[in-house]
């Protein structure tokens, strides 16, 4: 066997494995038992194998492929492993969608980011919940009246999801942190990048008060292309959305 069949099995392999469990979970209510490390590198495994992580200066299409299914397999694995490792950290969370506290609305509105990466604390992804999103570049009015309606709404016992940017989301975050219901942040980065860095005492504070959330692997970076999917985790996870 070539090692470009050999890289074309591992990747079948992988891929039904996903797909295996995704229709056993649906059709019997329940997953197959995978160990969570296999799991997690298999999911991944599938997440790395996307276009903007591809080797794109391979000298022909089947080196391409080959580097592709290499390099994604090197880093599945060490992502994983990164993973469990930062997992151990106090307030952190690896939450699988086998997870029978995986929140409802994520599994039933989307479809279900396999793997959240989560710090502070999970119950607030069950509470009632309103997103407050908007511009980067706000005016002073604006800021307060997002800040102002946070802080209501916390009061009233809403949890407020926002994504974490500067301007109106970092205002909607500061006012619901006033209240009682606390705020999600949902970040288009890996959650051990803060974005933007300006918003690190923020971030720190959401974090003790309320929840972090991601779905990407551990340092991603902020990408232009990872903020529409963390916009559609915000949007799935509220009962409404105040722009």
């Amino acid at each position: 066997m070539t090692p470009n069949h050999l890289l074309a099995l591992l990747t079948l392999l992988a891929t039904l494995a996903f797909h295996l469990w995704q229709n056993h979970s649906a059709q019997h209510g329940g997953p197959i038992a995978l160990p969570k490390s296999l799991w997690l590198g298999l999911t991944l495994y599938c997440w790395l194998l996307q276009p903007p992580l591809i080797i794109r200066r391979a000298p022909n299409p089947r080196a391409k492929t080959v580097w592709r299914l290499f390099w994604a397999l090197m880093l599945a694995r060490a992502a994983a492993e990164a993973a469990l490792q930062w997992e151990q950290q106090p307030d952190c969370r690896l939450m699988l969608s086998c997870d029978s506290d995986y929140p409802a609305m994520l599994a039933e509105g989307i479809t279900a980011p396999p793997v959240l990466f989560l710090r502070g604390n999970p119950e607030w992804l069950h509470k009632p919940s309103i997103a407050i999103v908007g511009s980067r570049h706000a005016t002073p009015q604006a800021m307060r009246i997002a800040h102002d309606f946070g802080q209501a709404l916390s009061e009233y016992g809403i949890t407020v999801i926002s994504g974490m940017a500067a301007g109106i989301d970092t205002a909607a975050h500061q006012g619901a942190l006033k209240g009682k219901a606390g705020t999600i942040a949902v970040w288009g980065t890996g959650i051990d990048r803060i974005y933007p860095a300006s918003n690190r005492a923020l971030a720190h504070q959401i974090a003790e008060q309320g929840l972090i959330v991601s779905e990407f692997p551990l340092d991603t970076r902020p990408l232009a292309g990872n903020f529409p999917r963390r916009n559609r985790i915000i949007a799935a996870q509220s009962q409404a959305v105040l722009v």
